[in-house]
Parts: structure tokens; sequence; C-alpha cells
């Protein structure tokens, strides 16, 4: 049994005895992983470097696989991935996942914790383990309560735009000043996450349709190679570090995305959007033999990509500025 599990039973004992020879304890072995489901938002803390450290937010808890797992996303001082580990008499244990792996100070991440109910909407948050720290790893035990602010996770925390049918129209600025539309459209979803679509341009470029192929799920977004491989050409990650670069070669090609910004509120013709802002460079779509273009991608984790700015576009026929025109969800 791991300090983890032993510190559980523990505490599941100290609800019921703590201070009374006889009292109603609250049973927190009676919630089920249902009831651990929506969002919850207070605050945690911990000693660390010689002080006190609080962090407030909010954490989602969703059901995955065939609903008997749970996982979570932390949304506190930026967003960490909660996997589920087990379930157990009322417990839910689950990894805090170290979303910052370029970084050598966090070689021996290693924080797991546990959520249980110590009243009927509320839940206590524990965890403990190695965080970034100067030698690989600083040890740090976080505990707090969080209440429950809704049934239903927060969709604005997650990833939740792939869905069969999902259409969007966008205005296309090119370099030569013309403008045009750009449509796309999730036609199938052949497997769980995975979505194929069309993309149908009217700007009188050499080609009429191209095929897309996604992944989507509550806590990642890629987009793949349009041989249908499964090659991963760019990838986003809800727990991704702002700064960081990260590569991703397919084939002969080598795509680099960095998150500039996590919370950045941008408005185009559909509307007012908070979104993640991107930097990403790969590849052009040129004839020259060897070209790449870097430009910034908006995406919101409700609605997807909702602008594309290209600073230097390869040719004056090529996207200045791709803005959301309009959405049917």
């Amino acid at each position: 049994m791991n300090r983890l599990l032993i510190f559980a039973v523990i505490f599941s004992s100290l609800i019921c005895f703590s201070g009374c020879k006889k009292c109603d304890c609250f049973d927190s072995s009676k919630f089920g992983p249902n009831d651990f489901t929506g969002t919850w938002k207070g605050s945690i803390s911990a000693f660390r470097d010689n002080k006190t450290v609080i962090k407030s937010g909010e954490i989602i808890i969703y059901s995955s696989g065939n609903g008997s797992n749970l996982e979570g996303i932390l949304n506190m001082e930026g967003v960490y991935r909660l996997a589920g580990t087990q379930f157990n008499n009322g417990f839910w244990y689950f990894d805090v996942i170290c979303s910052d792996t370029l970084n050598p100070e966090c070689n021996n991440w290693s924080l797991a914790g546990f959520a249980v109910f110590s009243g009927e909407f509320h839940i206590d948050i524990n965890m403990a383990g190695n965080e970034c720290g100067k030698s690989g790893k600083q040890f740090v035990s976080w505990e707090g309560g969080m209440d429950k602010y809704s049934d239903v996770p927060d969709s604005a925390v997650y990833y939740n735009f792939g869905k069969q049918g999902n259409t969007w129209r966008y205005l296309i600025n090119k370099k030569n000043t013309d403008t045009c539309i750009l449509e796309q459209k999730i036609t199938e979803v052949p497997s769980a996450g995975l979505f194929n679509g069309t993309v149908t341009n009217y700007c009188g470029w050499q080609w009429k349709y191209k095929v897309f192929n996604w992944y989507v799920d509550p806590v990642m977004y890629s987009i793949h190679d349009e041989s249908g491989s499964g090659q991963v050409s760019a990838a986003f990650p809800i727990d991704v570090t702002a700064g960081r670069t990260y590569s991703y070669i397919h084939g002969s090609d080598t795509t680099q995305v960095t998150l500039i910004s996590r919370d950045e509120q941008v408005t185009v013709p559909a509307g007012k959007f908070n979104c993640a802002k991107f930097q990403i460079t790969e590849p052009a779509d040129t004839m020259r033999t060897v070209a790449r273009t870097t430009y910034f991608l908006w995406l919101s984790n409700q609605y997807g990509i909702i602008k594309k700015e290209v600073p230097d576009p390869i040719d004056p026929n090529s996207i200045s500025t791709q803005l959301l025109l309009s959405k049917n969800f």
C-alpha cells in the first residue's frame, strides 16, 4: 500500500472520529464516480520555498472511456491534466501529469493525489510528490477544498468542438488584398476522438477540396497527415506550457508549435472569443524547393480555430488573415 493510499485511509477515519465519542459521521463512501463529474471551484495550499503558497481556480472532472473512468483538468495558475488511476470506497485517485516536459527541472516529476467528499457539495483535494525543482524535483504537499459550481464540466476549459456536422466558414484576406470564403466541415467520425472532414475553397486556388484528419478529446487537439496514415503534423495539448517550442516530424517535414498566450480575447466577424494564441512554423505550400512559413493561430477550446494571421505570406494569392465568419454550433 503506497503512502498516498495510507494517508487516504487515515483521512477517511478522521472524518468520523475527530474530537467526538459519538457523532453522525459523514459517509463519503456513498458517493460514486458520477457524483464527482462537473465543475468545482476553490483553492489549495502548500508550504514551499519557506512560505505558504495558495492557488485558486477550478477543477473539471469528467467521465472517459466507457464511463467508468474519471479524468480531470486542474486550472490554477497553469493547466494540469489529472489522469484517474482508480476509484475506491468514495475516493478518486489520480496522477497529476507534468505539463512542462521540456524543462530539465521537471525530470523527476511524480505528483499524485486524491479527492473525497467531505460535504454534500464539497470535496477535499490532497496532492503530494515531486514537482519541478532545481535538482529535477521538489517535494510538495498540497491540500484544499473545492465547492461544486456545476454538475456539468465547464466547456471553456477543455476541447469540445469535435462533432460530426460541425461547419466553419472563414473570411480569407489575401496578400494581394482580394477576399474569398473558405469552408470547413466534419463529415465523419470513424472512431472515438477521430474526425475527418473536407475543406472547400472559393478562392480560386488550384485545389477545390482538401481532406483533413483531426483528433479531438478533452485534453488534446491534433492535426494529422492528409494521407490518413495517422501521423501527427501538429498538436495542441490542453496543458501545454507557454514559451516552449514543440517539434512534430512527419515524413521529411517538421512543424514547430509554441504557445504564446493562454488567454486572449479576439474579435472576428463571428463575434468575440477567448482563445489560446499559438505560433506555428511549417513547410509552405509552394513550388519552391525549400520554403517555410510562420503564422499565428487563435484556438478556442469550445469552437476550434477562430483566427489565423500570416505576417509574411509566400505569394500574393496566399492567405494574409483567416477570420471566422460563421459556424453552425
